[in-house]
């Protein structure tokens, strides 16, 4: 059975130098191991097994100051500042075991350690000394976030922000800012494989039907950082002639560049997009068919139930991780909450939505093409919503969860993904017993997807394929516990 394990200690001395300034050090220690046999079965008897053995581990130790610099007519100003130390570790070990051979399947050791500095500005422009019409408060904020990961690279990433509020019962907060992202060990030196697929696997009119194509697939040890700009507004009501009530709506654009991620989210019909050609290599000679497999950590896979022949490769497909030259995405987002009491009866509702829009740019001199909305990438809507009645020990909830459909772009015609929706309800009793055998007991019933919705059907032309999309909708049925 797989087996986990894993702790961490953090401890912190706080010193406070005096009544406005105080200094922090922190240090944190962990680690996680993960075990991960399994077997292969033909006739009852055990024809291989994989044991897999991940561990990760944390050090970081920090040292901060915080305190106020001097008072403005709105409060004072703060500045909270540090630096610090991070090393992780990724140690992965990962074996193939049959009657005949061992294999090692993945073994690496990697380390990355990362110094960093910070600091960050809270500047009270208005606050409740000096409250004038229509600035109830106004409050500014500044951070800086330098980081230097050995081997990678370093970056600075500034972040302004501002909350206003002109009444009382409105907040408004913007906020612009940049990021950096390392890529992770799992995305540079997962396991990278060479899987040879028949042509008729990638859909019709692919190529020729007796010929057969290599799929690439894996990590990336020459990923680049992934950098981004982002910036948001949010509006916040809570009238105060409706206590309980409160509203909220956002606004967020964020454009990455250089983003990880995988360039190709489904085979079909990728041989007759034109995004993709730039990761075709068609009528590969024997070299490069080579150079790609005799790394790969089974070498060449085939599937085609046919034996192999470099004369029979119609192309390669490389499709391991990559860095995508740009991807923007922007949306909004709601959310409602209202609570209230109608005599002993409490009522919490809530509701939210979300709708998105995104575009990727997989390399510079390609068109930018829809990616929100498109199979097997986030859908453009998304909400949930409901709510829990209570009366003295007893509650009932509901919620109903909506995820958006998609369109299935892969091949002519394009065909509508259905969207998705279901309900789950919960039903507690909180014994009221003092004592006896139902003292601090409570009852719980709960039904998930009550009326058993299941995804819709798309195509597909592999039978290891999943016949749904399944990055956006779930396939567990109704499930009742008690």
């Amino acid at each position: 059975e797989p087996e986990s394990r894993s702790y961490s200690i953090t401890p912190t001395l706080r010193w406070r130098i005096d009544e406005a300034w105080s200094l922090s050090l922190t240090g944190t220690h962990g680690n996680s191991l993960t075990l991960a046999p399994s077997s292969t079965f033909a006739n009852n008897v055990v024809t291989s097994s994989r044991a897999v053995r991940n561990e990760n581990g944390i050090d970081i130790a920090e040292l901060g100051v915080e305190g106020e610099l001097f008072a403005l007519p709105g409060g004072p100003v703060r500045l909270a500042a540090g630096g610090g130390y991070r090393s992780i570790t990724l140690d992965a070990n990962g074996r193939l075991i049959t009657p005949t051979m061992t294999r090692n399947l993945i073994v690496f050791s990697k380390q990355r350690d990362v110094t960093y500095g910070y600091g960050e500005l809270s500047v009270p422009l208005v606050g409740a000394a000096n409250r004038m019409a229509f600035v109830h408060d106004l409050r500014l904020s500044g951070a800086v976030r330098y980081e230097n990961y050995q081997g990678i690279g370093s970056e600075a990433s500034p972040r302004l922000g501002i909350i206003y509020r002109p009444v009382e019962d409105i907040t408004i907060k913007a906020s612009w800012g940049k990021s950096f992202k390392a890529p992770t060990f799992y995305d540079q030196y997962r396991v990278y494989q060479t899987l040879l697929f028949p042509m008729s696997f990638f859909g019709p009119n692919s190529g020729p039907a007796d010929k057969a194509a290599i799929y690439v697939a894996g990590g990336n040890p020459n990923l680049k950082p992934e950098r981004a700009t982002t910036w948001s507004a949010t509006i916040v009501l809570e009238p105060r002639v409706a206590p309980g009530l409160r509203l909220e709506a956002s606004y967020f654009d964020i454009s990455y560049r250089d983003r990880v991620a995988s360039p190709v989210s489904s085979i079909l019909g990728v041989f007759q997009n034109p995004i993709y050609q730039h990761l075709i290599i068609y009528s590969p000679t024997a070299q490069q068919i080579s150079a790609l497999t005799d790394g790969a950590v089974f070498g060449l896979e085939n599937f085609t139930g046919q034996p192999y022949s470099p004369a029979n490769v119609f192309a390669i497909l490389n499709a391991n991780v990559q860095n995508s030259a740009k991807q923007t995405i922007h949306g909004f987002d709601f959310s409602a909450r209202y609570s209230f009491e109608v005599g002993d009866d409490r009522f919490d509702l809530s509701a939210s939505a979300s709708y998105l829009k995104s575009r990727r740019q997989l390399v510079a001199g390609l068109p930018t093409v829809q990616n929100a909305g498109i199979i097997f990438n986030q859908t453009h809507w998304g909400g949930q919503g409901g709510g829990t009645w209570t009366r003295d020990n007893v509650s009932v909830s509901a919620f109903a969860s909506y995820i958006g459909g998609t369109t299935d772009n892969r091949l002519t015609p394009f065909l509508s993904v259905k969207p998705f929706l279901s309900l789950d309800l919960i039903a507690q009793i909180s014994s009221n017993a003092q004592s006896g055998l139902f003292k601090d007991v409570d009852f719980t019933l709960g039904v998930t997807n009550m009326f058993n919705r299941k995804p819709s059907a798309i195509r597909t032309s592999s039978p290891t394929d999943a016949p749904y999309d399944s990055t956006n909708y779930p396939t567990t049925g109704r499930v009742v516990s008690f």
